[in-house]
């Protein structure tokens, strides 16, 4: 699990060693499922558009469309383009709080935001 913010800095990495909660950034810790006081974990989606994909899309599809259906085909092409460009990306983040009064933000897969999840609740 990558650290991405907190008290604990901005670079860093979590992992489960022996039934504790090891922390490795700017200062390193471990704690057992008693230390931790709240675990919160949601799911973040960005959109973004690819502006290279959409050029080079609207060449080939445009290009292709004006070939078989003339000026309207072209057209179409670089619609599909433009609306094929668009994409998103989808992370797990979970915030905890530790008994300490430290702080974490991490960034997990689905199955270590499941490890976490279990963890905190024993």
């Amino acid at each position: 699990m990558k650290i991405v913010g907190g008290s604990f800095g901005l670079k860093g990495s979590a992992f489960f060693s022996r039934d504790k909660l090891c922390i490795e950034g700017s200062r390193k810790a471990e704690y057992g499922p008693e230390g931790v006081r709240a675990v919160a974990a949601r799911s973040e989606t960005e959109k973004k558009f690819g502006l290279i994909g959409c050029a080079v899309g609207a060449l080939l599809l445009g290009g292709l469309g004006l070939f078989f259906l003339g000026l309207f085909g072209a057209i179409l092409g670089i619609v599909f383009a433009v609306a094929g460009s668009f994409y998103s990306t989808k992370k797990n983040v979970a915030d905890l709080t530790f008994e300490d009064g430290s702080t974490l933000t991490l960034e997990c897969t689905g199955r270590a935001m499941d490890k976490l999840v279990r963890f905190t609740s024993k």
